[in-house]
């Protein structure tokens, strides 16, 4: 109340400003990143490529020998994950950083239900998915189910259904199914297609589609241990800066899908033997040939491609070789 005793905002003339912003405000985040991203500039932050969140700190030039070295920093709503070449360095950025935010720093053990396993000693990385994955087989009670081989039998296709019984309960369920599944395909390649198929019938499931979201979490079951490793070229092997290097991989059908005849085509991107972007998703036209559906995906991985290369050439400060796309015809 002001102080006159009448009710702030009780005139539809008054105009307010914000003067700070709560947390569950629809413009928070972006005034958050405005001012995390111009602190970071200011401090000697530069993004790389066309990427915004993904950021270097490059001192290997210091006159300060104890300060050279660089630190990569990739900032993620409020989370961040860096990678550092220099202890002492990072240490004084984070007195610096701490001095002007409230920041807990942890070890990156478990980043956005991913675990991050690193081997010092032969420099690999595996990103482990088991954890959150168990927690959401527990949490709707798949623990005690029978593993499946696969996520779906060969050729599964879900189409939207035209009759619903309009049962809420329901729907809320397999929409958990749906969310839960499609978080875990970012860690999990192999799950990606099967989660834009499942995510179709998000509005209208029935029991058949709930069975087939089931089997995906069966699968993740029997699959706790696979991870995603990369692993820096083996000396010893000919054609490790290859099998190592920077690749794509593009396929895609042509008009399978009988409700909408639209193609359906996935990419993934290799990086260190390992994958660091992949997209299984239905194309967004009508392809009139088997070539076009392929070349539509291709360029859709094209465009991946060059992002990625963008912050590789931006942190190498050179130019890249040529990247092989290894395209089905």
């Amino acid at each position: 109340q002001s102080e006159m005793g009448e009710e702030l905002g009780s005139s539809a003339s008054d105009i307010w400003k914000l003067r700070k912003a709560l947390y569950g405000y629809a413009g928070s985040s972006r005034l958050w990143w405005d001012k995390v991203s111009s602190w970071l500039k200011e401090y000697g932050f530069r993004p790389l490529g066309n990427s915004g969140t993904f950021m270097m700190l490059d001192r290997r030039d210091s006159s300060d020998a104890s300060m050279r070295g660089i630190i990569l920093l990739n900032l993620y709503s409020d989370d961040g994950l860096a990678s550092i070449d220099n202890s002492v360095l990072w240490d004084r950025f984070m007195t610096d950083f701490k001095s002007a935010f409230d920041v807990v720093e942890k070890d990156p053990d478990y980043f956005l239900g991913c675990a991050v396993e690193w081997d010092p000693e032969t420099g690999i990385i595996q990103l482990d998915a088991s954890k959150y994955l168990r927690e959401v087989i527990a949490k709707f009670d798949l623990l005690g189910t029978h593993p499946s081989p696969i996520p779906a039998p060969a050729g599964t296709k879900i189409y939207a259904n035209e009759n619903w019984d309009g049962d809420e309960k329901f729907r809320n369920l397999y929409q958990q199914y749906c969310g839960c599944i499609n978080y875990a395909a970012l860690i999990r390649p192999e799950l990606c297609f099967y989660a834009s198929q499942i995510c179709r019938v998000m509005s209208m499931p029935n029991e058949e589609n709930l069975r087939v979201a089931q089997n995906i979490l069966r699968y993740a079951l029997g699959s706790l241990d696979e991870k995603i490793t990369y692993r820096p070229a083996d000396s010893n092997d000919p054609f490790g800066d290859y099998n190592y290097g920077l690749m794509a991989f593009t396929d895609s059908d042509w008009a399978t899908s009988v409700d909408t005849r639209r193609s359906h085509g996935c990419y993934i991107i290799m990086l260190a033997g390992g994958c660091i972007a992949h997209r299984s998703k239905a194309h967004k036209s009508v392809m009139l040939s088997s070539a076009a559906a392929e070349y539509y995906e291709a360029s859709e991985g094209c465009r991946e491609l060059v992002y990625i290369r963008g912050i590789l050439e931006d942190f190498y400060g050179e130019t890249l070789p040529p990247t092989p796309m290894y395209i089905d015809n």
